[in-house]
């Protein structure tokens, strides 16, 4: 009998041949699966990243906003070092600026953005840019990826603006890949090819028809299960997007990409492995080691599996214990598991060091508000002090000389402080100034009130008041008449007090002193035909 007529050999051939088909066919069934859950979880990995970005622009609201209107009209008027790596100094430059030229100014808060000194908005923008581009730097490198980015799309021209690049790129060398690469569609904006400032705001044409994924989603405004598949200058990627959506308006596309190798990869190396140790254990003992295989290492993938959807639906980080809790043995999928538990915690951590940090940097910003608003603020009244006054002194100067000023000065004396304070006491004189200084903002209620003295207040009036600072004199005496009349209330409440109004004229004022000693000079004439009209014993009772 030949050989090849035995049953040995014939079995031996039908196991190889079962071997060959059972080798192939979990090998093909384990990459499928490989190939879904690796996909999965690159579209998780990428989202994670995307989402993280997007909240971080979310929580900058109105200021995203703004920073995004002044790159669209101003990019071209700011320099930005190719080796930047600090944005606190542009940040310093940018307050300090707002503080110089609106003193006592909020952003979105007493002023627009609209409202700003252009160059306080040039100091405004470039912070941000700097800020963006080492926040999606910090992403890209903190997660592993080739590229992150922040895309401004243009339906009606298909073309798209790279406003936040997370790969930094010189002026000079934007010109010598347009020059390496004259078909490619960019769409170029001179900004000069000087190596050490970074070229932005660039520019391309990506058509629907060659880029779906990407305009699929600025359409449907979220994330779609899909990667875009990019082949070009830069290698081969997948990315993924997911749109920049503040108070209800679509804004652009935070998008981020990984290598296209780098996922097959990893897809092959977890399936070429477990392959392998299943046809070695096939080989010595197919019925008892296929069942091992499916306790051992199938269930262990398919809890694996398990607790990664969990995760994907609860975001708990508590997952990635029970994934280590499951590790009994050392293989490719315990490597696996270990891996995806470490990436989750890394994650968690990532986004709790995001969350501190914007939690610090909010309340470095309420307590910088908090200084400035005591700086300038009278500590007893409440309203605004003497450097305030001297600050808007030097704005209103300033509306002088460009010859567009229309104000008036309101000063007010409070009378007798000194008897009060003799009499009653100082406790009791101060109140006797916070009744008058509610008084004065009570009247002037349009207008910036300031303590410049002890017993000194000015209003400066504007607008409303202005039109109607007669009117408002005579409330004031009225009111002043009716409190030192009311027997109701203690002495140094009643109190009464002198009031001077002075309007600019141009013909006679080169300034705001000028205004200021008419008001004074009027009110210093008041005081002396009031006579002390209530005699001092009705004060020291």
């Amino acid at each position: 009998m030949k050989k090849r007529d035995s049953i040995s050999y014939r079995l031996t051939m039908m196991f190889i041949i079962f071997l060959i088909v059972c080798v192939a066919f979990c090998g093909a069934a384990l990459y499928y699966a490989q190939m879904r859950i690796y996909r999965a979880q690159t579209i998780e990995s990428l989202e994670n990243v995307n989402r993280e970005l997007v909240e971080l622009m979310q929580n900058d609201g109105q200021d995203f906003i703004n920073y995004q209107k002044l790159a669209i009209e101003h990019y071209m008027d700011i320099d930005i070092p190719i080796d930047v790596s600090d944005y606190t100094v542009y940040q310093h430059e940018y307050e300090a600026l707002l503080a110089e030229r609106h003193p006592g100014k909020t952003l979105n808060v007493d002023i627009s953005i609209d409202e700003l000194d252009p160059d306080v908005q040039l100091a405004f923008l470039k912070y941000k840019q700097v800020y963006w581009i080492l926040s999606f730097e910090s992403a890209r490198k903190a997660f592993g990826l080739p590229y992150t980015y922040y895309l401004l799309m243009y339906p009606e021209t298909s073309s798209v603006v790279y406003l936040i690049d997370g790969e930094r790129q010189s002026r000079k060398g934007h010109y010598d890949f347009l020059e390496a690469y004259p078909d490619y569609p960019a769409i170029d904006h001179p900004q000069g090819n000087e190596a050490v400032y970074m070229y932005l705001f660039d520019e391309y044409e990506n058509f629907p028809e060659n880029q779906p994924v990407e305009w699929r989603t600025w359409e449907a405004g979220e994330a779609i299960n899909d990667f875009q598949i990019w082949h070009n200058q830069w290698g081969d990627t997948y990315s993924y997007y997911l749109p920049l959506i503040i108070n209800g308006e679509k804004l652009g596309l935070v998008a981020s990409e990984i290598e296209i190798a780098k996922v097959n990869g990893i897809i092959i190396r977890n399936t070429l492995l477990p392959i392998a140790g299943i046809a070695v254990i096939l080989a010595g003992a197919s019925a008892i080691l296929i069942r091992r295989i499916k306790r051992k290492y199938i269930s262990k993938l398919v809890s694996l599996e398990t607790h990664v959807r969990e995760y994907t639906e609860t975001k708990d980080p508590g997952v990635a214990a029970e994934i280590i809790g499951d590790i009994k043995y050392h293989n490719e999928i315990s490597s696996l598991a270990e891996g995806i538990s470490g990436m989750i915690l890394e994650i968690e951590e990532y986004v709790n060091n995001l969350v501190e940090t914007n939690r610090a940097l909010l309340a470095a910003e309420d307590n910088a508000a908090r200084m400035k608003n005591l700086a300038n603020q009278d500590a007893l009244t409440g309203v605004r002090n003497r450097t305030a006054y001297e600050n808007e002194m030097r704005n209103l100067d300033q509306e002088v000389d460009g010859g567009n000023a229309q104000f008036a000065l309101a000063m007010i004396d409070l009378n007798y402080l000194k008897l009060i304070n003799d009499k009653y006491g100082h406790d009791k004189g101060n109140i006797a100034i916070q009744t008058l200084s509610k008084v004065i903002c009570d009247v002037f209620k349009h207008s910036k009130v300031f303590r410049i003295g002890g017993d000194e207040f000015v209003a400066v009036m504007k607008n409303e008041d202005y039109n109607q600072r007669d009117l408002l004199y005579m409330e004031f005496n009225e009111r002043m008449h009716q409190l030192s009349g009311n027997a109701e209330l203690h002495p140094w409440e009643r109190v009464t007090a002198a009031i001077g109004i002075a309007a600019y004229d141009e013909k006679m004022d080169v300034s705001t002193k000028t205004v200021f000693r008419r008001a004074d000079n009027n009110m210093y004439q008041f005081k002396k035909r009031m006579h002390a009209t209530r005699p001092q014993d009705d004060i020291i009772i």
